[in-house]
């Protein structure tokens, strides 16, 4: 029996790790082919071109910011862009590799790549506690076939985040509240809304105790360090530049403002950012409707969230709820698509949908065209949030 499950666990990791490696050199080998071949974008420095077979084509945009604060660390002028607006998990990984004398542009790509990797193994794992084999490979497969996994494997902290994320709710069913605990402390350190992973883990730790008061431990106090890890950056921020929200205060100069709660609940703040996307585009944005691609996106992902209500655990359902909230609180959409990469219960949901295969089939023909046509249109310096 032992020796059964052993070989089972073990088919697992490799089916994952098979699928990982195919759709990966997939993805590589279409943005080597695309940059090849389709006409460069308005954003693409003009030192990028000559990077045709290398990790660069996976550094774009916010990437820069990363970089920098591995090479300079934090600033935060009286005037002008701070990048205090990207927490410090992630290039503080990158420099680590850096000691070993892997360059950050590579040490960026290898971490994303690993962390991707890692948290589509446990990702299989956490949804085979509720589902079986065949919506545990779908909710890993769709996940990398979403249209923005892309930035999984760009010099983005998007997949140490994720890698961080299903590690805190993976042992959190398990009920290993100390690891829990600290997969936390480290997503709050890996992007902005991080600590936010406090709410579904206590929906979870509550759950485990049927929601009695009496069932409370002390291990509830791993609970907090979410907060703990936010609590860290904001105490490096007080003592650098004596604003301990510095990351807050910075995200203003990316037209990003936080909308009022209410306003958003209540569907008129969504309605907003859907009239804006769609009749005020940016003006900068190719000629690629990618503001109808944010709208309709967008919908998919709240039906989705509202759909985890009845589908999934409480505390998933809860995970969909908060980081999709706190992914359109900042008023705008061109961002979604990268938000909605980490939300992973949306991709147990649509594994859940997928269990006919005419819908199994349709959802990764559609999810692999639009990925290789984004993966080229990133690489090659179209404006990609």
């Amino acid at each position: 029996m032992a020796s059964r499950k052993l070989a089972a666990g073990w088919g697992r990791l490799t089916g994952v790790a098979a699928a990982f490696l195919a759709n990966r050199l997939a993805v590589f080998a279409v943005a080597v082919l695309g940059f090849a071949v389709i006409a460069h974008g308005p954003f693409l420095n003009a030192s990028e071109p000559a990077l045709r077979l290398s990790t660069g084509l996976f550094s774009r945009f916010d990437s820069g910011w990363y970089l920098g604060i591995v090479g300079e660390g934090y600033f935060y002028p009286a005037d002008g862009y701070p990048n205090t607006h990207f927490f410090p998990l992630y290039p503080a990984a990158m420099r680590l590799l850096g000691l070993a004398g892997i360059g950050p542009v590579d040490a960026g790509f290898l971490i994303s790549n690993l962390c991707l990797l890692a948290a589509c193994i446990l990702l299989l794992k956490l949804v085979r506690l509720d589902f079986d084999e065949g919506v545990s490979y779908r909710t890993v497969l769709y996940l990398l076939a979403f249209p923005a996994s892309f930035f999984l494997s760009a010099v983005y902290a998007e997949s140490l985040f994720l890698l961080c994320a299903v590690a805190s709710m993976y042992f959190a069913r398990r009920g290993n509240w100390p690891l829990a605990g600290i997969s936390g402390f480290l997503c709050a350190l890996a992007r902005m809304p991080g600590a936010l992973i406090f709410l579904p883990l206590a929906i979870e730790y509550l759950e485990q105790r049927k929601f009695s008061i009496r069932g409370i431990r002390p291990d509830a106090g791993f609970l907090l360090f979410p907060l703990l890890g936010l609590l860290v950056f904001m105490g490096y921020l007080q003592l650098q530049f004596g604003d301990p929200i510095a990351f807050i205060h910075s995200t203003q100069y990316w037209n990003r403002n936080s909308m009022d709660p209410l306003v958003l609940v209540s569907g008129a703040g969504i309605a907003k950012m859907i009239i804006k996307a769609l009749f005020q585009p940016d003006a900068t944005v190719h000629v690629f409707p990618m503001n109808i691609v944010y709208v309709l996106f967008s919908l998919a992902a709240i039906a989705a969230a509202a759909a985890s209500i009845k589908f999934l655990r409480r505390s998933y359902a809860a995970y969909c709820l908060v980081f999709l909230f706190a992914a359109m609180s900042i008023g705008r959409l061109d961002a979604i698509m990268r938000y909605i990469a980490v939300i992973f219960p949306l991709f147990i949901v649509l594994a859940i949908a997928g269990r006919r295969k005419e819908a199994d089939g349709a959802i990764l023909a559609f999810s692999l065209l639009l990925l290789a046509l984004f993966t080229v249109m990133f690489v090659n310096g179209y404006k990609m949030y």
